[in-house]
């Protein structure tokens, strides 16, 4: 998964402090898995702006194709950018539910960006075990039922 931070005009320095570069990667992240869970194209957008302008970011753009995710935030007439490399897993309602009450929380401002970003890299492992066991009970049914 690449991330990349930059100006529009290609100045790598970034006036804004920790904070904005912690909100454009967890807002990078969200819409990432927003993505891979195969969540609408609309839910991706909306969520994404909307978490942005809960932070007081207004002019922020999100763009969504097969292949790629951006999101620009103008702050002072310059534009940064969050570049996230795409690709769907098949869509995991499970994942989508969870998702949508961590956007929540972080819309809400009842967990921090730390700990949005955490919640984000903990849903990997989490759903991979648990797929990983379900496919095992799948697997086991089969064969005692069958």
């Amino acid at each position: 998964m690449s991330t990349t931070i930059k100006h529009k005009n290609f100045s790598h320095n970034l006036s804004h402090n920790e904070d904005f570069k912690l909100l454009l990667r967890a807002l990078g992240d969200i819409a990432f898995k927003l993505y891979t869970s195969s969540a609408e194209t609309r839910l991706i957008v909306q969520t994404t702006e909307r978490i942005a302008k809960s932070y007081g970011y207004n002019d922020v753009s999100v763009a969504v194709s097969p292949d790629i995710i951006v999101i620009e935030i103008v702050v002072n007439e310059k534009a940064y950018t969050e570049i996230r490399k795409t690709a769907p897993i098949g869509i995991n309602m499970g994942t989508l539910i969870w998702l949508t009450k961590v956007c929540h929380k972080a819309e809400k401002h009842q967990i921090t960006l730390e700990e949005t970003i955490a919640e984000l890299q903990n849903l990997n492992l989490e759903h991979t075990v648990t797929l990983q066991l379900l496919l095992l009970l799948h697997y086991l049914l089969l064969h005692l039922v069958g």
